[in-house]
């Protein structure tokens, strides 16, 4: 539920709806439409003017949970968006670029993924869980 928990507080099950309508029978993700719909700009303009100095510590976990998984969708877009045919990272370059080279904004800050995952949410929450809940936009990520 934590995934869940800051995106709609009030109705969490819209917020389930609103990730349900991207994914196809087969569980492909159609990206195209995700980047022009309006919840998902929504919730990234929301990671980017964050504070999250008046958090409690579930609330903030989920917030960087929620983080984590909408910024790699966003990641995957402008990919998408450079280059139309593009197939994920699949060389050791590809994901450095990915995880550890581009940066977002989050709050007052520029943050990589790979420093959002291990510094921020296996290094603070230190939860086993995190495996199944964060999402690295392969095929054969849980999620």
């Amino acid at each position: 539920m934590f995934l869940l928990f800051i995106m709609n507080r009030k109705d969490p099950l819209k917020s389930i709806q609103s990730l349900k309508k991207w994914v196809d029978s087969n569980g492909r993700v159609d990206y195209q439409s995700i980047k022009n719909d309006a919840w998902f700009q929504e919730h990234i303009t929301t990671i980017k003017n964050t504070d999250l100095s008046n958090y409690n510590y579930n609330e903030e976990f989920a917030f960087w949970l929620n983080t984590y998984n909408l910024l790699t969708i966003e990641g995957i877009c402008i990919e998408l968006k450079r280059k139309s045919n593009w197939k994920g990272n699949l060389t050791l370059l590809s994901k450095l670029k990915f995880f550890i080279l581009r940066k977002f904004k989050v709050g007052n800050r520029k943050l990589i993924l790979n420093y959002i995952e291990h510094k921020i949410l296996r290094k603070k929450f230190k939860d086993p869980r995190i495996h199944f809940v964060i999402n690295c936009g392969s095929a054969s990520c849980p999620f």
